[in-house]
């Protein structure tokens, strides 16, 4: 949440975020309690603050609808996060409550689908996870990084498991508390103050936050539960148990019966369709795709049945689409998903897109967060992005591109993506989001494997009135070029695309697929390669190893295996050691030529740019402008060389040069130079438009028998995996102790060893999943990072084909005449994993330090 954080004045946070209640005829205002904390002293740890709190409170509210229980220890059973906040706000209908036979004073579970109001308990100063001393409230010591990392992680929990446009959160913290509140924009939060001195303001939040309207308190109302015991439900069963016997290997079968866990809430979902300017309905179960974060579009995807409500009740549609639910960035230049695909479908020729069937914005569903802070500053420009709930739903439900069979059908998906790119920007549009989240895997109609384009949510349209240079990268960390991670501002072009759909294939041919670097460097390499980024004074830059591979033309492994390693010193795709040649003999996959050849390009693409820069920025000489050091260096060098030509250098120098040496032929090199220059000009053409990249994969896929089979590996990466980075400095441990004396310190490590039994968050240096992370973020690149966050924003794929031209008539080709031996109906079909939460505690340190501009996502991982 780095700078989308803002601290405020309690009364104005009242004002603008929790309004008065009103009431109707006859209905009398709930009583406030005179005091909450009468006679409590400071707590001494954290387990006297949530012993005392929910009993205080319960005392103080006895006439609402909720109830205030401690949950300090137990998890949520429905998840597979170990995080519990230590105190909640419940309907009273769904307060947890004690199995029987256990002890009054076990501590309850939470649950996530059902909080109203997280309550966190930290037992000094330390723990909070602001400072109102630091510009925007933003901590610097570790503890209260780690402190705003844990509230950030509760809050996405609650976005997780419930349908909120907004929550709120109170955190205490010794003597202290705070009330936060959290949109897709950003975090705001009162300053801190003393509930022991004076608790009128905490009466009132709570006093006016049990009388707010659902939507008021962050519900989304176009959303609805249903009940599992429910006769809607058992439709959905029922659908599940058909395809089961019918086609119980199918893909589709696998993803229905996932959404249909039952230990996560089912919806009916309404979506305000822009198109017949009706609501249509739709039912879900648990999302196949949940973006991570708290900020930014906040995406899930979900495979759905339409939901049609007639005179015979509610009856479900006969086939899946697939529906996404984002919170679309506001800005100029940024349309609607739904209108960039229907403008695309409409042409007829675009390929392998998704087939929109319906959009529209949710009405009265925007971010509050830059309305409120604009009001607070007027005149400056709001660092906080407007996002306004969207929905889209499309035909084609697909699953990830991880899923690929063998390297024949990973480079296939990426050649129809670049099909579909091409056409796409023949009418004016270029998607400048392409990442490995956002190419999926899709059945046409005679069931070849197809690649589908995803998430045109950033698709700019080109023939529209030029916008102003945008300040900020758009796209996933991960897959953007060197140029774009280099130069924030820079216009997304066409060798920008394809460099983003060459990235794609080196990340799952790595994962996925035999080669040279060893097993325990994959992980590293992935790092270095991906996630990795330079420091900048302007923010975060490329990192060196996908710079450099860029630059040389050459994915180095010498520093994972020396210059002699027996891994070799430049990344190779090897063949299944079954399908290797004999000694002596070639063995070459084919996915070498297709990356030697692009880096061939890139380089040359690099080169020629950098030439241009320094021919550009030569600037005449003056004869008036004072002597540079490179200039009194050049004057000694003539001074020395003049002298070697009269004879007058010293004896040491004159004989420094052989006898036999020859004079240097400087037109042989300058013309050998120009001619260099024009070889990488010619190469760096190929990528000013598609053409040359589409031939080339084209060329390497009409040879089907090169191909390997079989070949695909168990996944490479390991998610434990920690990468080597540099320690972090202990730079405010003094104003950490600071804040420990200012609340008294007496008590300061009481409860140190029972906290950290349940939360010890710590610079692991975790490993970013761009799956996890590719989609969570708006026109900022986030180092966190969408998987398998499978994830994919809007992963979507095709049970019927919409978008994908396919005239084939012939059984044993495809419509790019490419042989369909290769391609059965059903391989390798496991449904793309839900979010799968990681390390929890590197996952709070992360969001708490949330850099602007390297990558997750995501973990981007998601906004």
């Amino acid at each position: 949440m780095h700078g989308r954080t803002t601290i405020l004045d309690a009364d104005k946070f009242l004002q603008h975020f929790v309004p008065q209640p009103t009431t109707g005829p006859g209905v009398a205002p709930l009583k406030k309690p005179a005091s909450l904390f009468k006679r409590m002293k400071k707590p001494k740890n954290e387990s006297v603050l949530y012993k005392e709190l929910p009993k205080r409170l319960k005392r103080g509210f006895p006439g609402t609808m909720y109830g205030f229980v401690a949950t300090p220890y137990k998890a949520d059973r429905n998840t597979t996060s170990l995080l519990s906040p230590d105190c909640g706000m419940y309907p009273r209908p769904h307060v947890p409550r004690r199995h029987k036979g256990q002890r009054r004073d076990t501590f309850l579970a939470t649950n996530w689908a059902h909080i109203e109001l997280p309550i966190e308990c930290k037992s000094n100063g330390s723990g909070d996870p602001f400072d109102d001393k630091q510009p925007n409230g933003e901590p610097k010591t570790a503890k209260r990084r780690d402190a705003l990392g844990q509230i950030l992680s509760y809050a996405e929990l609650v976005l997780e498991y419930q349908q909120r446009t907004h929550l709120f959160m109170l955190v205490f913290f010794g003597k202290y508390y705070r009330i936060v509140r959290f949109d897709r924009s950003g975090i705001f939060a009162t300053q801190k103050m003393d509930y022991l001195l004076n608790d009128r303001l905490l009466i009132e939040f709570i006093w006016r936050y049990v009388q707010l309207s659902p939507e008021d308190r962050g519900y989304d109302t176009t959303v609805l539960r249903i009940d599992q015991n429910s006769e809607l439900a058992g439709k959905m069963r029922q659908r599940r148990d058909d395809l089961e016997k019918a086609q119980p290997d199918h893909y589709l079968t696998a993803l229905w019966t996932e959404a249909l866990d039952s230990r996560r809430p089912w919806w009916k979902v309404k979506v305000e369709d822009d198109i017949t300017k009706k609501d249509l309905w739709y039912v879900v179960g648990k999302p196949n795709f949940q973006a991570p974060g708290v900020r930014g579009r906040g995406t899930r995807g979900y495979v759905a049945l339409p939901l049609k409500i007639g005179e015979d009740g509610e009856q479900l549609g006969e086939k899946f689409v697939y529906l996404k639910d984002a919170w679309r960035v506001v800005a100029e230049g940024i349309m609607p998903e739904g209108t960039t695909l229907k403008t695309l479908n409409d042409y007829k020729d675009v390929p392998f897109i998704p087939t929109l069937l319906s959009h529209g914005d949710v009405t009265g569903q925007s971010t509050r967060s830059p309305v409120v802070w604009e009001l607070l500053h007027p005149g400056k420009t709001c660092p906080l992005k407007q996002h306004q709930h969207y929905r889209s739903v499309v035909a084609e439900v697909g699953k990830p591109l991880s899923s690929f069979k063998d390297s024949y059908q990973l480079v296939k998906a990426v050649y129809h993506c670049a099909l579909a790119h091409r056409a796409a920007y023949k009418h004016g549009y270029i998607h400048r989001d392409i990442s490995a989240g956002n190419i999926l895997l899709y059945p046409n109609k005679n069931g070849h494997w197809c690649g589908l384009l995803n998430d045109w949510e950033l698709a700019k349209d080109r023939n529209r009135e030029l916008i102003p240079r945008q300040l900020e990268r758009t796209g996933t960390w991960q897959f953007l070029s060197v140029n774009i991670l280099d130069d924030p501002g820079s216009v997304v072009v066409i060798a920008d695309e394809l460099e983003s759909m060459f990235h794609v294939v080196i990340y799952y041919a790595v994962r996925f697929l035999h080669h040279n670097i060893t097993a325990n460097n994959v992980g590293q390499f992935l790092h270095d390669y991906f996630d990795d980024y330079a420091p900048h004074h302007g923010g975060k830059r490329c990192g060196p190893s996908k710079r450099l591979a860029m630059w040389m033309g050459r994915i180095s492994l010498v520093n994972y295996h020396g210059r002699y390693g027996t891994g070799g010193t430049k990344l190779r795709f090897l063949r299944p050691p079954e399908d290797r040649a004999p000694a002596g003999e070639a063995s070459q996959h084919p996915l070498n030529d297709i990356v030697s050849t692009l880096l061939s390009w890139f380089k040359a693409h690099y080169d020629h740019d950098l030439d241009e820069e320094e021919t550009d920025e030569r600037a005449p000489p003056a004869e008036d402008q004072p002597s540079s050091p490179d200039s009194l260096c050049r004057t000694l060098d003539d001074e020395f060389l003049d002298a070697m030509a009269s004879g007058d250098s010293d004896e040491e120098n004159a004989g420094a040069a052989a006898p036999s040496a020859k004079p240097i032929d400087t037109d042989s090199f300058r013309q050998a130079e120009k001619l260099r220059a024009e070889k990488e000009r010619q190469l760096a053409l190929n990528l000013e438009n598609h053409d040359a990249f589409i031939e080339l994969l084209r060329q390497a896929l009409q040879h089907a028998k090169a191909w390997p089979t079989s070949e695909k590996t168990k996944d490479q990466r390991n998610r434990d995996f920690v990468p080597k980075l540099e320690p972090n400095s202990d730079d405010g441990e003094e104003e950490e102790a600071a804040d420990e004396d200012e609340d008294d310190g007496a008590d300061n490590d009481t409860d140190d060893d029972e906290e950290g039994e349940r939360y010890q968050p710590e610079n692991t240096g975790d490993e970013i999943d761009p799956e996890d992370t590719a989609n969570d973020y708006d026109l900022v690149v986030e180092v966190e990072d969408d998987e398998d966050k499978g994830h994919m924003e809007g992963g979507v794929e095709g049970q019927e084909v919409g978008g994908c031209d396919d005239d084939s008539s012939a059984s044993m080709h495809d419509s790019e005449g490419f042989p369909n031996t290769r391609d059965g109906m059903h391989v390798d079909d496991p449904a793309p994993r839900s979010s799968v939460r990681r390390s929890e505690r590197v996952r709070m340190k992360r969001k708490a330090e949330e850099p602007e501009d390297a990558g997750s996502g995501k973990r981007s991982r998601q906004g």
